[in-house]
């Protein structure tokens, strides 16, 4: 509490000294400074997009620097607090807040692009009714699918619920294939996401969540408990590996098991579409949709992890302009062709994306509205809930076992944190 009352002074007493010179001004030309955190291939077509903007404003240069993500929040929290030129920035989550009580982010309620986005993702970006940073990639957490495994299998349709997926699952076991390959990625693994996720999508709306469990309106271990007893479902019914899917490191062999043929369902997300495109020979036949875990008549939610918020800085001399490049990048258009060469998709009303058919499916299901984002709430217990999965997924406790385990946990930090 007191580094963030820290922070906002600073950046109050920065803001009253913040003066009109600090920006470049080079023969009458105006030059905007654009801060970011992609490097290499992560950037796509936004030099692309920069240089036709460019060319279209005569007069106006956009100067770019990516800075790595490690090293981000460092960095612009030091340029602002120093009134270094900083027009156009990618704002961290965690201090949109007190960014925006010090004056340092423009209100964004009034353009384009926030009247197009998602309102899920407008809401992400907002500070007690009002944006202040607007996402501009959503990544999808969901399934991939061997449809020819599904085709050999008879199963003549993807599933969308619970029920449909261990149907399908036991069928596709029938025929001697693993139904369920568990990839791995960035110290995390796939059912930790799937299940996980899946529970929040299952008790929407969300942002309440911890504040229901400290009033003792609910049991977290009561809402996790489902989850936990699917995971054993399919431990129980041999549709996983479990000692493959219980770690926690990044598993290439899932990725060449899937691209083999070995397994009809992985766990992933949409930029591996590319990643296993690379890898697979050219008949393998594979989809990415939204997970199918939800039980019915829950329909399947397509997960998207959203980012890179986009923020204007409130007392750049040149905040006018800065305005007009973040309409000009979320035109409809234009961040579609930012999503295609990212591998993501548009956070924009309708589902638009990549071009990519393996994706559509998934863009399908934004576009119909069945889109849910990871909660905002602060939950500290994050690591006892992946501990807590490998133990059970090796069989060292029951669901029971671990749902009252992680109340438990979960309660202590709660005080702790308070």
């Amino acid at each position: 509490m007191k580094r963030f009352f820290l922070l906002t002074i600073v950046l109050c007493i920065a803001f009253s000294a913040y003066g009109t010179g600090q920006s470049e001004k080079e023969d009458g030309n105006i030059k905007l400074v654009f801060l970011h955190y992609m490097l290499d291939k992560e950037v796509g077509a936004l030099p692309e997009l920069i240089a036709e903007y460019e060319e279209q404003h005569p007069g106006v240069t956009i100067a770019v620097e990516g800075i790595g993500v490690d090293r981000y929040t460092d960095v612009y929290k030091t340029r602002l607090v120093a009134n270094e030129q900083l027009d156009i920035f990618f704002v961290m989550t965690a201090d949109l807040k007190s960014f925006a009580e010090a004056g340092r982010l423009a209100p964004l309620d009034t353009t384009t692009a926030a009247a197009h986005m998602l309102p899920e993702v407008l809401d992400s970006g907002s500070i007690d009714g009002t944006a202040y940073a607007l996402s501009s990639a959503g990544n999808g957490l969901g399934m991939f699918v061997n449809t020819k495994i599904l085709a050999e299998c008879g199963i003549e349709s993807i599933p969308e619920n619970w029920q449909e997926f261990t149907q399908a699952c036991e069928i596709i076991k029938e025929h001697g294939y693993l139904p369920w390959i568990m990839g791995n990625k960035s110290r995390t693994w796939s059912a930790y996401h799937a299940f996980e996720n899946n529970m929040f999508a299952e008790n929407l709306p969300t942002s309440d969540l911890e504040q229901r469990v400290v009033n003792n309106e609910v049991s977290i271990s009561q809402i996790w408990l489902p989850q936990m007893e699917k995971i054993q479902t399919i431990i129980d019914n041999g549709y996983i590996e479990p000692e493959e899917s219980a770690a926690i490191t990044w598993n290439d062999e899932g990725f060449t098991k899937f691209v083999n043929g070995d397994g009809a369902f992985m766990y992933g997300i949409a930029s591996h579409i590319q990643l296993l495109q690379d890898a697979a020979d050219p008949d393998f036949e594979f989809v990415f949709v939204a997970s199918p875990l939800q039980d019915a008549p829950v329909p399947a939610q397509a997960h998207l992890l959203v980012d890179r918020f986009i923020g204007i800085n409130e007392n750049s001399e040149y905040k006018e302009e800065a305005l007009r490049f973040l309409e000009f990048l979320f035109e409809r258009e234009n961040l579609g062709k930012l999503a295609l060469s990212q591998g993501t998709y548009t956070t924009l009303k309708g589902g638009i994306s990549s071009d990519n058919p393996i994706g559509k499916s998934f863009a399908q299901t934004i576009a119909a509205g069945n889109v849910f984002l990871w909660p905002q709430f602060r939950n500290v217990s994050l690591n006892d809930w992946r501990d807590g999965l490998s133990k059970l997924i090796l069989g060292v406790v029951t669901p029971e076992q671990m749902a009252d385990e992680f109340e438990k946990n979960y309660q202590n930090k709660l005080l702790l944190s308070q």
